[in-house]
């Protein structure tokens, strides 16, 4: 497994479930992943819900389809507050100081370049 799939598999797995996915991609592969999820349409994002089911299928479309190098952009947000900000292929990312992360996450990914803690949000 990549260090970018694992991470992104890391960040879905550190979110509680019910909170949202906002994800930017023109790519068929994700598109097709994505539309199992009832999405929707938001300014540009396609919004699916974390539920326990559709994190599973991203994590195995991770694990399986090497999904997140077909990601431009990434949000996942909870109470229209957000709470990762992903890029390029997960290739780096911020996330909000109001969650609490183990210290096994920010040893892996955060003490990295991958990852940094918002100052900000």
């Amino acid at each position: 497994m990549s260090e970018t799939q694992e991470y992104f598999i890391d960040i879905l797995n550190l979110v509680p479930v019910n909170f949202f996915c906002y994800i930017q991609s023109p790519h068929e592969e994700i598109l097709e992943v994505l539309k199992y999820m009832s999405p929707a349409k938001e300014g540009g994002f396609i919004v699916v819900e974390l539920s326990l089911e559709n994190r599973n299928v991203l994590v195995q479309a991770t694990i399986s389809k090497h999904i997140e190098q077909f990601i431009h952009r990434i949000e996942i947000k909870f109470g229209g507050k957000l709470i990762f900000e992903g890029y390029d292929g997960i290739e780096y990312g911020g996330i909000s100081k109001q969650i609490n992360i183990p210290q096994e996450f920010l040893e892996k990914h955060v003490n990295g370049s991958m990852c940094f803690i918002s100052k900000d949000w």
